[in-house]
């Protein structure tokens, strides 16, 4: 063992307690696997080495980016239209179904990044989605009021 910082056994290295890595080579350290909210690898890769080891598309350093994902607009609308317009076939089911949401109401929104959906009332809802630490979590600011599907498509023409 090069490192010194544990004993081969049997082909194996057996690390000293406060290292890791197949040649003992790196500290146990989560130090740089911390993001901006004191969460490992934003609750979305394992810290080995000190380096994030991310899940699911996430990017490195910390896990928070994943650049291919598309938000989940359409699966989070019922969560959206149960939660704060209070409507929906989901409202008994709704605290269960939908507790990986917290919702903000706003008077406006800011265009990028912006979910329109269609409701059980064919009414368009708009919000934002930004993704929280972890795994299917989510904040999402909701505008406060729906808008007709009609007033909606006479705008686009």
């Amino acid at each position: 063992m090069k490192s010194g910082n544990g004993k081969c056994d049997c082909g194996t290295c057996k690390c000293n307690e406060e290292y890791e890595g197949s040649a003992c080579q790196c500290t146990k350290s989560i130090k740089s696997c911390l993001n901006s909210r004191n969460n490992v690898c934003s609750g979305r890769g394992t810290c080995v080495c000190d380096i994030c080891q991310c899940t699911n598309g996430y990017q490195p350093p910390f896990c928070e980016i994943c650049p291919g994902c598309e938000m989940p607009c359409e699966k989070y609308a019922p969560c959206i239209e149960c939660l704060y317009f209070k409507k929906s076939s989901l409202l008994k089911e709704c605290e269960a179904n939908c507790h990986n949401l917290n919702v903000t109401v706003v008077e406006s929104l800011r265009k990028e990044n912006l979910c329109k959906e269609k409701d059980s009332e064919n009414c368009l809802m708009s919000f934002i989605l930004n993704e929280n630490d972890g795994v299917d979590l989510y904040s999402a600011t909701v505008l406060n009021y729906r808008e007709s599907t009609i007033t909606s498509m006479e705008n686009n023409h």
